[in-house]
């Protein structure tokens, strides 16, 4: 699967798609936006915790948070708490789905070396997991169910997830520029307001 570097890079894409704003005067503004994508990005992956706790933290890896359905609740779920702050519900629980999504994308399009492949997207309709027959990304080491704490964190730490984490920044970082600058063409060709 992806690292949480490629989905912070993805998810700060899609605040410039939901939230422009290009001018570095603006980025006061946008940076707890950034922050809700990043977290909500890389939301699906705090499905190692339970695992963790209990001593196996692949246990229950890949399974129903990498799901469409988990992406609506967490849309659904900003989109309460933005209503109840005050804010701009529809913008935040947009910005909520997309960005949860944007986990899902990346994982399918990243090469997985263990059983069940893919993802199960559209739990709970079908538990069939899903991946792109040509990934784009090679996938980050991150040990198999069973293996320890000690064993999971030597792959997550490994050389090989570097070189990983360097491969995905360069394949996304064409994404973020693109963003910033179809965000800064909008705002300033007054078709947007930041």
């Amino acid at each position: 699967m992806a690292t949480p570097v490629a989905h912070s890079l993805l998810a700060i894409a899609v605040v410039q798609g939901v939230r422009p704003g290009f001018s570095p005067r603006l980025w006061p503004r946008l940076w707890p936006w950034w922050l809700l994508a990043v977290f909500l990005a890389c939301a699906p992956d705090l499905d190692f915790l339970p695992g963790m706790l209990i001593g196996d933290a692949n246990r229950f890896h890949q399974g129903p948070s990498h799901s469409l359905a988990a992406a609506a609740m967490a849309g659904t779920l900003v989109f309460m708490v933005a209503r109840w702050l005050g804010g701009p519900a529809l913008r935040l629980a947009i910005l909520g789905f997309l960005s949860y999504a944007s986990h899902l994308l990346l994982d399918v399009f990243t090469e997985d070396r263990r059983a069940p492949l893919g993802i199960p997207l559209f739990w709970p309709f079908s538990s069939e997991a899903y991946q792109a027959p040509w990934p784009l990304f090679g996938g980050v080491k991150h040990g198999v169910p069973g293996d320890s704490l000690s064993t999971v964190l030597g792959h997550v730490f490994s050389l090989a997830n570097a070189a990983t984490v360097a491969v995905e920044a360069v394949l996304l970082a064409p994404v973020l520029l693109a963003s910033w600058l179809i965000s800064r063409r909008l705002v300033r060709g007054g078709q947007l307001k930041g």
